[in-house]
């Protein structure tokens, strides 16, 4: 059992920083926030982050270039034409399960979506710059623009209460597993996670500024629901959690695979529900 088994968890940070572009880029765009000032040296998606780039596709007669700033990469947003932002996850076909491979930098979480007069599609990558950086600032965080990927769909409500109910699902069919096989501690952060997501206004945790103060009450929790019962780690996360039995394992590792599938689902949800106006 890892030792992080009764805290609270945090969406992985390269997914978080797509959550908040969406989220905060909606808001941005719709008029429901002020304009972004030093938001990448504020938010704390960008905690890690030392440099960040962001990579625009020309506008004609305009050629492709390349802006630092979360305010200047809305101003291209406007200029391409954009009315609201979506989250795309990305298909998968590596060698290992998604909920292990996740755990490792670099993995493919998907794209962010603009829709609009010209439909874009921004592709994140990130880089170590500065591996000895005594502020842990090491990232280098890049977002690539290309013309148009699809328009991912707006969910209703109904939608909404899905998603997150079938997470809830998931979380408790964990959380049971765990109180049948001997790790409470890991079964209470279950259930703390689907505790928090009742809420009716939690704190995301780790990442408090995920979205911005106008989100709906809804996809606040949900996303807090998510984050909080985010297990897809490396060493002390569930993922390293063994079992002295193969039964145990395998049943272990069909419910970590379907929480995942449920967490990344509702996830996309709450992000794109964002996008409502």
């Amino acid at each position: 059992m890892g030792p992080l088994g009764a805290t609270m968890g945090d969406v992985n940070g390269e997914l978080a920083n797509l959550i908040t572009l969406v989220a905060w880029g909606n808001a941005w765009l719709q008029g429901r926030e002020p304009e972004p000032i030093d938001f990448e040296r504020l938010n704390t998606t960008y905690r890690f982050a030392r440099e960040v780039e962001f990579v625009v596709p020309g506008v004609p007669p305009e050629p492709p270039g390349v802006v630092t700033t979360v305010a200047e990469w809305l101003a291209c947003l406007r200029a391409l034409g954009t009315r609201r932002l979506g989250l795309e996850a990305a298909s998968y076909a590596g060698a290992l399960p998604q909920h292990l491979a996740a755990a490792f930098a670099g993995h493919d979480f998907g794209h962010i979506a603009g829709v609009g007069t010209v439909t874009s599609a921004w592709k994140p990558t990130r880089e170590v710059v500065a591996p000895q950086a005594s502020d842990q600032k090491i990232w280098q965080l890049r977002l690539t623009g290309t013309p148009g990927q699809g328009e991912p769909p707006v969910p209703g409500q109904l939608e909404l209460a899905r998603a997150h109910d079938e997470l809830d699902a998931s979380l408790a069919a964990m959380g049971n597993f765990c109180e049948r096989e001997g790790v409470p501690l890991w079964g209470e952060r279950f259930a703390a996670a689907i505790a928090l997501g009742a809420e009716d206004d939690p704190v995301i945790p780790f990442h408090p500024d995920l979205v911005p103060p106008s989100t709906e009450p809804a996809v606040r929790r949900l996303l807090a629901t998510a984050s909080a019962g985010w297990v897809f780690g490396g060493m002390g996360s569930w993922n390293d959690v063994s079992f002295p039995e193969p039964e145990q394992g395998d049943v272990a590792e069909w419910l970590t695979a379907q929480l995942y599938d449920k967490t990344v689902a509702a996830i996309v949800a709450a992000a794109n529900r964002t996008g409502l106006r």
